[in-house]
């Protein structure tokens, strides 16, 4: 297994905080999180932008304490480029 950069650990890192239904639900942790930059596109082939995931994460799934909850494993990050991390 290779060694993991500190920017790939920090960007799994926020990924898991992502996940947290105490963070999904709060939109000023989001914004903490998030560039002003970001897209996304969802499993349903949504473009999602900024503004969009703001006002809508509070409402997904994984947002409250007693709904879903995202159990990710195997997460893995490559540095594409300083400051820019791709994570599956």
């Amino acid at each position: 297994m290779s060694e993991e950069s500190d920017e790939v650990r920090e960007a799994i890192t926020g990924e898991l905080r992502l996940m947290d239904p105490g963070v999904r639900s709060s939109r000023s942790l989001v914004r903490q999180l998030l560039d002003p930059d970001f897209t996304e596109v969802g499993a349903s082939g949504r473009q999602w932008t900024y503004d969009e995931i703001l006002a809508a994460m509070p409402e997904m799934d994984g947002g409250a304490e007693r709904g879903p909850r995202y159990e990710p494993s195997k997460i893995t990050g490559v540095l594409l480029t300083p400051g820019l991390v791709h994570l599956t």
